[in-house]
């Protein structure tokens, strides 16, 4: 059962959970544990319209939002879990084949195994879809999970907890700290791995009480996203775009579009542009917008900028900055974006590089120029004539560069990115291998020199020579053993 209003403060672990991770989870077969991953799934369709009703944030204008850009990518990313965890986790045997020659008659096994507790530092913006998929794979690999929801949005991760509970995950395998942060010091010390989205400047500060304990984490942090515009490029797409980024989750998207980056004349896409904003109402802000954009707004005027919209509250456009700005390096949680121009892609690559987040971009073009001009940019996802919903793919890895982050979450790469790796070799002949025959020492000094020569030379006449090299040494140590 979902309930609507708040519950009450019990359902807040008081104090950190620490001591072993749950065994009776980590243990649990997994395609058990994937088993109640799907039951949360079946309850979490089953009952959509009450999920929305619980978890939509305050500043989100449209309930629908919640079920496209939240419960949808999570029931996802627990199908994909569902269908896949099992194969990529699955031990994989590492055959002879292939092997260097003097690994003879050994075979290896990679193991995954669970990390431990996995602490997941919630963020506001999306407070359930992003912190949940983290969660649901944490859980499928094995882990246990300590989850510290946003002050400012907890409900998502109350009411998402709750289910898991119901659905079948023990209370000793998933714990919802306070949303404060008061007691996150005492937590680290039992912490096997942190996963934090948030802005960057809380990146640096949970780096600096991590590090005393060398705890490892994964961060998604604060973007700066360009929208390159090429030549032949459709500005009614782009213009569409551009609204679509602003309007959705008013714009609290850290991959949202903020930087328009027009290679070449564009002035029927300015146009366009400002037709967009105009057909734009955004009555709604996300807590941090007013104070971003208040900032953004007052560095722009000194410099010149121009402005089309609502300097207050947005939507905004800024042009007429100079292209070397510092402005275009602010992030924003805000429904504003500014223009740069440039001459041809190369100018358009360096400008976006120039940024020091690399979360991600969108290039608008013929798909073969724009992949050209994506293959060069240093972040980590690129979108191809769209924004923002194809990173959603629970198939894809998502993962940042430069100030914006590191590590990975989602997809494959983000599954394996929350286990350990343990190595198992054995070697299978009973015969004791060359390294471990005393004897073998005193022809080694021959022997591997040429053994070395014959595999990695180069040219037939080098192997031939290492091969003559290595009939003598064997010549000479069988006539050392004659009596």
């Amino acid at each position: 059962m979902i309930a609507t209003s708040d519950t009450s403060s019990s359902t807040w672990a008081s104090c950190p959970p620490w001591g072993p991770p749950c065994t009776d989870w980590s243990t649990l077969p997994i395609r058990r544990r994937l088993a109640i991953i799907r039951r949360f799934r079946i309850t979490l369709a089953a009952h959509h319209e009450r999920w929305v009703d619980a978890v939509t944030p305050d500043w989100r204008e449209d309930p629908l939002e919640t079920l496209t850009a939240e419960l949808f990518p999570l029931a996802d990313a627990a199908k994909y879990l569902e269908r896949n965890a099992a194969s990529i986790l699955r031990p994989r045997r590492v055959t002879q084949k292939g092997s260097p020659v003097w690994l003879n008659n050994t075979s290896a096994t990679i193991h995954r195994e669970p990390c431990g507790w996995i602490l997941i530092l919630a963020p506001s913006n999306y407070p359930l879809m992003l912190a949940g998929v983290q969660t649901l794979q944490a859980l499928a690999a094995g882990n246990s999970v300590a989850i510290k929801p946003s002050p400012v949005a907890p409900r998502a991760m109350q009411v998402f907890v709750e289910a898991l509970h119901e659905a079948g995950v023990p209370d000793t395998a998933l714990r919802l700290l306070e949303p404060d942060h008061k007691q996150l010091a005492a937590v680290y010390p039992g912490i096997a791995k942190v996963l934090l989205t948030g802005s960057h400047e809380t990146g640096r500060a949970v780096q600096r009480d991590l590090a005393p304990h060398l705890v490892p984490s994964v961060m998604e942090l604060s973007g700066v996203d360009a929208m390159v515009v090429l030549q032949r490029a459709n500005p009614e797409l782009v213009a569409n775009a551009l609204a679509f980024g602003m309007k959705t989750n008013a714009s609290a998207t850290c991959i949202a579009p903020r930087r328009i980056v027009l290679v070449g004349d564009h002035a029927d896409l300015l146009r366009e542009l400002r037709s967009a904003i105009d057909s734009l109402s955004i009555n709604r802000r996300h807590p941090a917008s007013d104070r971003s954009l208040a900032q953004l707004v007052t560095r722009a005027r000194a410099l010149g900028g121009t402005f089309h919209g609502n300097t207050e509250t947005g939507p905004l456009l800024i042009d007429d900055l100079p292209p070397d700005a510092e402005l275009f390096e602010q992030d924003v949680m805000a429904p504003v974006a500014c223009v740069i121009r440039v001459k041809n892609r190369l100018e358009a690559v360096e400008a976006v590089n120039r940024s020091p987040y690399g979360l991600g971009a969108s290039v608008f073009g013929p798909v073969g120029d724009a992949t050209e001009v994506a293959e060069r940019l240093d972040v980590g996802t690129v979108t191809i004539n769209d924004v923002i919903v194809p990173t959603a793919d629970p198939r894809l890895p998502f993962a940042a560069r430069k100030a914006s982050g590191f590590g990975v979450t989602r997809g494959e790469q983000g599954l394996l990115e929350l286990t350990r790796t343990k190595v198992i070799t054995a070697r299978s002949s009973r015969r004791l291998p060359m390294h471990l025959l005393p004897e073998a020492a005193a022809a080694a000094g021959q022997a591997v020199p040429a053994l070395f020569q014959l595999i990695h030379g180069n040219g037939w006449w080098s192997r031939l020579s290492a091969m003559t090299r290595l009939f003598r040494a064997s010549r000479s140590q069988n006539e050392g053993k004659r009596p």
